[in-house]
Parts: C-alpha cells; sequence; structure tokens
C-alpha cells in the first residue's frame, strides 16, 4: 500500500522546519516569550506527525522492515551529511575559524549519535520510532516505557541540568542522546493516539477549528506557568494539526508545503553550512555584529540559496536525502 502525502501535514512540518531556521537566525528582536512558545512545538511536531502517520498508514510494517526503511531515509543521510558538515569544517578549521578543540567536539559528538550541528534530531528520530515499533503493540508495555523514559528525563535533568566545564558536557553527551530519543518515543505516542482517538470523533469542522484555536489560545496563555514542557508541546502539536486539517486549502500554504517535503534539505544545510557563512559574511566581510535586523537578512537571503541547494540535492543527489535513485 503506498503512502499518500497529506498536505496539511507537510504543510505543518514547512511552518516547523521554517520556524527552526528562523529561531536559529533570529537574534535580539523576539521576545523569549515568543521564542519559547515557538520552541515547544517546532521540533516535537515532527515526532508528533510520525506518530499521526503511523496510525494512518493501513499497512503494518515488521520492525526488520520498518528499520531498512527508516534506514535509508534517516541513517544513511546521517552519515553522509556527518561526513560533509565535518568536511566544511574542516575547510574552515584550515582558514583558522575554527580551534582543534571544535573539530575534536564535532568528530566526538558525531561517533556518539549527539550529531553534528542539527543531525541529532535523526539518531532521536530514528530511535524514538524503532522504540515505538518495539512495544506499540500492547499497551502495558507502552505505558511501561512511557513511565521509565519520564523517570529516566527526570534523573537527567536532576544530574545533567546545569552541566559547566568540558569534562561534563563530554560525559553529558551519550545521556542527552538517550533523552532525546525518549522525547521522540514519547511525542510519537501522542501522535498515534491522538489521530485514533479524533479519527473516530465525526466532528463538524467548524468544531475542530474552535478546538484547535482554543488549545493554541490556552497554550499561549498559560506558558508562564506551565511546568511540564512536554504537554505543552502535545497541546500546541495537536492544535497545529487540527487547525491545519481543517482550514481551507489554497496557495497561501505553497511555500510552507514545499519546506514540508523538503524540510531534510533545510534541516541538514542550514545550521552548519549557510548560517555559518551568513555569519563570516556579516562578521568579517560587513564587520558587524550579527544581531538585530541583519539576522533577519541572512535569514531571507539563506532561503534563496537553501532553494538551490535544495533543487540541485534533489536533482542530482537525492540520496543525500534518503531517497532512493531509480
Amino acid at each position: 500500500m503506498k503512502h499518500i502525502r497529506q498536505r496539511y501535514l507537510d504543510i505543518i512540518k514547512g511552518i516547523s522546519i521554517l520556524s527552526i531556521t528562523f529561531l536559529h537566525y533570529e537574534d535580539g528582536l523576539l521576545n523569549d516569550y515568543a521564542n519559547c512558545f515557538i520552541s515547544y512545538f517546532m521540533i516535537a511536531m515532527f515526532y508528533f506527525v510520525s506518530g499521526w502517520l503511523d496510525a494512518m498508514n493501513g499497512k503494518s510494517l515488521t520492525l526488520k522492515e520498518r528499520f531498512r526503511k527508516r534506514w535509508q531515509q534517516l541513517g544513511k543521510p546521517y552519515l553522509y551529511w556527518t561526513i560533509i558538515i565535518l568536511t566544511f569544517d574542516l575547510i574552515l578549521y584550515a582558514f583558522g575559524y575554527y580551534n582543534n578543540y571544535f573539530m575534536a567536539r564535532e568528530v566526538y559528538k558525531a561517533a556518539i549519535l549527539r550529531g553534528v550541528g542539527t543531525l541529532w534530531f535523526l539518531p532521536a528520530l530514528f530511535g524514538g520510532e524503532m522504540l515505538w515499533h518495539m512495544v506499540k503493540h500492547k499497551l502495558w508495555t507502552i505505558v511501561l516505557t512511557v513511565f521509565a523514559s519520564y523517570t529516566y528525563q527526570h534523573f537527567y535533568y536532576l544530574y545533567f541540568s546545569h552541566v559547566e566545564g568540558r569534562l561534563m558536557q563530554i560525559i553529558e553527551a551519550p545521556f542527552r542522546v538517550i533523552y532525546s530519543v525518549t522525547t521522540a518515543y514519547i511525542m510519537i505516542a501522542v501522535g498515534y493516539y491522538s489521530y485514533k482517538i479524533i479519527n473516530r470523533v465525526d466532528a463538524r469542522r467548524w468544531i475542530a477549528l474552535m478546538i484547535g484555536g482554543l488549545l493554541l489560545t490556552v497554550s499561549f496563555v498559560t506558558l508562564k506557568i506551565n511546568t511540564f514542557p512536554h504537554f505543552q508541546s502535545m497541546i500546541e502539536c495537536l492544535a497545529l494539526v487540527l487547525l491545519f486539517k481543517e482550514l481551507p486549502d489554497g496557495k497561501l500554504w505553497n511555500y510552507f508545503d514545499y519546506w514540508g517535503r523538503n524540510s531534510l534539505s533545510l534541516m541538514v544545510t542550514h545550521y552548519c553550512i549557510t548560517l555559518v557563512l551568513s555569519k563570516i559574511i556579516v562578521t568579517q566581510f560587513l564587520n558587524t555584529e550579527f544581531m538585530g535586523w541583519i539576522t533577519i537578512y541572512a535569514f531571507i537571503a539563506s532561503m534563496i540559496v537553501s532553494y538551490i541547494f535544495t533543487l540541485a540535492l534533489n536533482r542530482y543527489f537525492p540520496y543525500l536525502l534518503g531517497k532512493k535513485v531509480k
């Protein structure tokens, strides 16, 4: 059974990856409140959508089949882009932009799956999906794994929430990988059951829109008093899915749809390549600080460059994005 893309999910993924990219560029313009609100959904949405799609899919893959499929889509791109980015870093190192410690740290992070730059996301999603597909067939195993995940995260925060010093950062890194995998697993499970529950409720469009808008408003208003980040992410992800599932379609959403379908390309290139180049141009050639409105101009320019990158990758190097070459 061939998977049929859902445009509303691609639109939401596009909004999420553009939010990630924008927040990495922006410096000094958004207040902490807006920054925090966006950050709660922008990464979690990809996990949530993974669970949502799994619930939608009529064909149940075996764990082995799922592993092979996601290894192609996530595992191989992690290896390819780790080599590409480290090579790029090595060139900058040769020109004195990076030092010995930075290069050693990047190699270490890549080796333990902590990931160079934004590449940490690929092992997190891969690991979260594999964990989910191992336990999802029985409710008690799901509950037990969720409990174990939250227990682990509690102790992670207890011991590593205020990590300082290079040695402690080295020790903390592999534990952070497990933290990211458990976070992905929890949000995948939430996305899966959200679809199952919503699909059983035959609600009118205006009701779904109202609920989605209400959830998003409540999430924004209660942001300062919420002490449970995962719950905040769950509410925001569910609200956005409900809204965009029912909002009228149109050309207005084409840009977000495009980047939703090409989110991996933007994710792997924007942070360690285009953002670094932007900072070099602004600080070294324009001789000014990378902050304020110039970061927005850099973001806009980088999106044009990223579009060209994406066109080239899809046409000439699709395997770098986990796509099988025909």
